[in-house]
């Protein structure tokens, strides 16, 4: 099948097959994160890859023939026996127990790694993700995140969400505003190789592609559609479709040091060295009370940013000039 989604027979497995033990653990352990790709789950820890299970394409409609790995790179050799009995191969709800048994050693194994090897941005990701989809007051937020580390070619994208207003008329059109999101940690992640400039040059073409913004809100509509059907996220309802209105593109500032003057001298860059946004909605976000929770009432447009947050991305304070 092209694009991302899963087949009526891998989903039939995790809700009633061989792979029940899989979605039930996730279900019950938010601190993990299932997402869907194309015929093939990412049940993600901290951000990164715990566990990845790719449907065997032997047969159109046979079910119970499953790939399961564990990226290498996090190994560390705490646990060798716990991962010798975790099957490659996965045909029976006992295979798939196997490793969901061993998941607090892989998790124990991914936590030394990330002592060593921090990947903040991505654990901020997974945490919005959770925040905003499946915590206590995810039906109250006004964005729902769709998937995580999308991927296409050159497109790339920390996260795919849906704008979708809480107020119950809103949520009663099931219509939703496509938003992509990207997670920047600490101001030494708004400059450089992977900077704010970049991000935008980049969704400055992202957004030229004919079609492809079209076939992301397909995509999206049935991730969101699936992860409804799985209870990995908690909306009323799916999603119909996505409405004509040009996209939002966040960036979700974490960390910011208000006493340095990076993030304000990029922010006003934007127009004169920095492209300004093409086929976009250039949006920036602010915590509610210390939290990940994504309301509108705290998403802005760039100008709007700049004089709330003035205070906040340069301060004035002479302790600190």
């Amino acid at each position: 099948m092209a694009g991302r989604g899963l087949s009526q027979v891998f989903l039939d497995d995790l809700r009633f097959g061989c792979l029940v033990p899989l979605l039930e653990r996730v279900r019950r352990d938010d601190t993990l994160h299932l997402a869907i790709r194309n015929e093939c789950i990412n049940i993600y820890y901290r951000g990164g890859n715990l566990l990845r299970v790719s449907r065997n394409p032997d047969g159109a409609d046979a079910p119970n023939n499953y790939t399961a790995t564990f990226d290498s790179n996090y190994f560390t050799g705490s646990h060798p026996k716990a991962f010798s009995q975790c099957p490659g191969r996965i045909v029976r709800r006992g295979d798939c127990t196997k490793w969901v048994d061993a998941f607090p050693f892989i998790k124990q194994e991914m936590d030394l790694w990330f002592a060593s090897h921090p990947k903040l941005e991505r654990e901020y990701q997974q945490l919005a993700a959770r925040a905003n989809n499946r915590a206590h007051a995810a039906t109250a937020t006004d964005y729902f995140i769709i998937d995580v580390e999308y991927a296409e070619g050159e497109d790339r994208f920390d996260m795919i969400a849906a704008f979708w207003e809480s107020n119950r008329p809103v949520r009663k059109m099931a219509q939703a505003r496509l938003a992509f999101i990207e997670m920047k940690y600490g101001d030494g992640a708004l400059t450089g190789a992977a900077g704010i400039d970049k991000h935008i040059g980049g969704m400055n073409q992202f957004t030229a592609k004919p079609g492809r913004i079209d076939s992301i809100k397909d995509e999206a509509i049935t991730l969101f559609e699936q992860q409804l059907l799985l209870e990995t996220i908690h909306a009323p309802k799916a999603i119909s479709q996505f409405t004509a209105k040009e996209p939002e593109f966040i960036l979700f500032l974490v960390d910011h040091d208000p006493d340095s003057s990076k993030l304000k001298k990029v922010l006003l860059d934007i127009g004169t060295g920095i492209p300004a946004p093409v086929g976009y909605e250039l949006k920036l976000c602010a915590a509610t009370f210390m939290g990940l929770g994504l309301f509108k009432q705290n998403v802005y447009g760039l100008s709007e940013f700049l004089i709330r947050m003035q205070g906040r991305i340069h301060s004035t304070d002479e302790r600190f000039s």
